[in-house]
């Protein structure tokens, strides 16, 4: 449950931040991602190079299945957004549509899930099964990260080291 919200957030928060790129810069901002994803998820697993050429096109098929199994949903979601920044108020049944859709699509994406589960333990093994498996959660948490610092960055133009401290005693000095 924890990983579908993760990947679904990072999902959003990746959409929200190439909304701003044009469309060349979003495919290469997307290939971009994907290679970080696999050389991170790759270097968690411990993966030898035949294992990585049979591993990954397996691992991409499924998230791209699970990508335009979630596309019903996004489009759902729009839906309502839309009515509501038109400020109208949507109907108990659009909520309920959506709420049934999102269920349906965790239980097709667990169904998934098992599918693949079953070819990828004719790639690799349990444990590096398991080593994806929580690659993919740290994964997702450290892009989440990074897309919050990323607007304070851009904002004040230097990164969170180049920014002066504030030590304690000068916090409560500001209070005074």
């Amino acid at each position: 449950m924890n990983r579908r919200l993760f990947f679904i957030i990072l999902c959003f928060s990746s959409l929200a931040i190439s909304a701003q790129e044009t469309k060349e810069s979003k495919r290469e901002s997307f290939e971009k991602f994907k290679q970080r994803r696999m050389e991170y998820i790759s270097s968690e697993m411990n993966l030898s190079a035949n294992e990585s050429t049979a591993f990954w096109p397996v691992c991409d098929e499924l998230q791209h299945k699970k990508f335009e199994l979630n596309r019903s949903l996004r489009q759902e979601i729009r839906k309502l957004q839309e009515k509501e920044k038109q400020n109208l108020k949507p109907t108990q049944a659009e909520y309920d549509k959506l709420i049934m859709l999102n269920a349906d699509v965790k239980i097709k994406e667990t169904e998934l899930d098992k599918e693949y589960l079953l070819k990828f333990k004719k790639i690799i093994s349990p444990e590096q099964i398991h080593k994806y498996q929580q690659a993919e959660m740290r994964f997702a948490r450290k892009m989440m990260y990074e897309s919050r610092e990323e607007p304070r960055e851009l904002n004040n133009n230097r990164g969170p080291e180049d920014r002066p401290r504030k030590s304690g005693s000068m916090l409560l000095k500001n209070r005074e």
